[in-house]
């Protein structure tokens, strides 16, 4: 894979929505809780396959989950698992979509503990700030981090499931917890977005 591909990180490559992806959302700092869900609704689903599969079906997961409304997808019930175990916007893995439902309860606790999840996160970061990486090479990005390795091991203990480190890690990314847009980006050069 190339480092740079028309100004931007080579991962995004030639693909529209992995370059509108790239250049309107990843790396750029999120704070509403309700975004930060999304994400990890859609990285646990990820586990195991390209992000690109994932973002295809986002208009699927969006509908099937409430629009990642957290609180009424903790609500949702065994028969609504047998219904979305048969919905073509998703990755119909019972695991997952059960995962999901868990993990939306999880979320609630959390918030209920910290005020809102994104303090949660904060809270594993020295003085909350995010982590501007400095990279020229996307073979010198990480997959894990020692705050991805935290988060993953505490969100364990609490019980959520399909949110390892790497994936973790893919969720900071995502929500500009951590900046690894190479250096020579067009949108680390436009002040975090590709114009």
């Amino acid at each position: 894979m190339q480092d740079m591909v028309n100004g931007r990180c080579g991962w995004a490559g030639t693909d529209e929505l992995y370059i509108k992806y790239h250049d309107k959302e990843w790396g750029k700092p999120v704070t509403d809780d309700k975004t930060l869900f999304e994400f990890l609704v859609l990285e646990s689903a990820q586990a195991g396959l390209s992000w690109i599969t994932i973002l295809r079906k986002r208009e699927g997961y969006r509908q099937a989950f409430c629009n990642f409304e957290a609180e009424k997808i903790a609500r949702m019930m065994p028969e609504d698992v047998e219904r979305l175990m048969h919905y073509d916007g998703i990755v119909k893995n019972r695991l997952k979509i059960k995962n999901t439902i868990t993990n939306a309860k999880l979320f609630l606790n959390i918030q209920k503990e910290f005020g809102s999840f994104y303090n949660y996160i904060c809270s594993f970061f020295p003085a909350g700030c995010p982590v501007v990486s400095h990279f020229t090479a996307l073979s010198q990005i990480p997959t894990t981090s020692p705050q991805s390795d935290a988060i993953s091991k505490d969100m364990k203990k609490r019980g959520f499931r399909f949110f390892g480190s790497v994936i973790c890690y893919a969720f900071l990314q995502a929500t500009g917890f951590v900046d690894d847009h190479l250096e020579t980006c067009l949108c680390r050069q436009n002040g975090g977005v590709y114009e």
